[in-house]
């Protein structure tokens, strides 16, 4: 069936009074213009059967060319890992959690994540890149933009954090795992500078021809400063845009 763009209406900022919809705070447009249109309710994708098909499929068409072991495996951990969050963590609607839900979107991100840095590229191993995934997909941002404070923030991320090592530890190396235990520890050691390449273990950009790293003021080996730059490396991985937020004087601009 073919649909012309004069049938079809996407209104992004349209604020629908239902029990289902939650976009307040937008401009509605008027019941004059709404009655010229069908409306039709998108509903969120969330059921844990249409998310494994779309997963499989996304997994799929990054790994057409080059075959991905343990696929079935890390969807049902990704799954697993939504469901308890979702479900467990954020269950109650007047906790802050609620503000957490991971969506579609979040875990396409991971996918897309684990593909490139495991699959396509072999920086690390997939169930490293499980780990990884998830901190960049959501981990890492957890209450930004939310109001939430720290203590709360902190304290949901290590109880997703206890989660996925109890989920992941049957599967993974031990020494994959410690930057994950605790991130500020041996970053001194994993600094890698070379003629070529700077990074953080196992992230890694190439250098520019007027790269003078040895000759600047930054140190690298601080712990806060390491795990921000490793942070922003891993983000680096895939083609996505990265938004930095903090506080005024912490050091986004440099």
């Amino acid at each position: 069936m073919n649909i012309s763009c004069s049938h079809l209406f996407h209104h992004r900022s349209l604020s629908l009074q239902s029990n289902f919809c939650t976009d307040f705070g937008k401009r509605e447009l008027s019941p004059a213009l709404r009655s010229r249109f069908t409306e039709i309710w998108v509903p969120p994708v969330t059921h844990r059967p249409d998310v494994d098909l779309v997963l499989e499929r996304s997994f799929m068409s990054y790994t057409d060319i080059i075959p991905m072991d343990n696929s079935d495996h890390l969807r049902t951990l990704m799954l697993d890992y939504v469901d308890w969050f979702n479900d467990t963590l954020c269950a109650d609607p007047t906790t802050f959690c609620n503000d957490f839900k991971l969506s579609l979107r979040d875990v396409l991100s991971w996918a897309r994540f684990i593909t490139e840095v495991s699959v396509k590229h072999r920086i690390i191993d997939q169930y490293s890149a499980y780990l990884h995934g998830v901190a960049l997909m959501h981990l890492d941002g957890v209450g930004l933009g939310t109001g939430v404070s720290n203590y709360d923030a902190y304290a949901t991320r290590d109880k997703a954090k206890a989660y996925l090592l109890h989920q992941i530890t049957p599967w993974c190396q031990s020494q994959d795992i410690n930057w994950f235990k605790d991130e500020l520890k041996e970053l001194q050691d994993s600094i890698i500078d070379t003629e070529d390449y700077f990074g953080i273990r196992p992230f890694t950009i190439l250098k520019g021809k007027c790269s003078t790293l040895k000759d600047s003021q930054f140190h690298m080996a601080a712990p806060t400063t390491g795990m921000n730059l490793r942070r922003v490396l891993r983000g680096m991985q895939i083609s996505k845009p990265i938004l930095l937020e903090g506080s005024p004087g912490v050091g986004k601009t440099r």
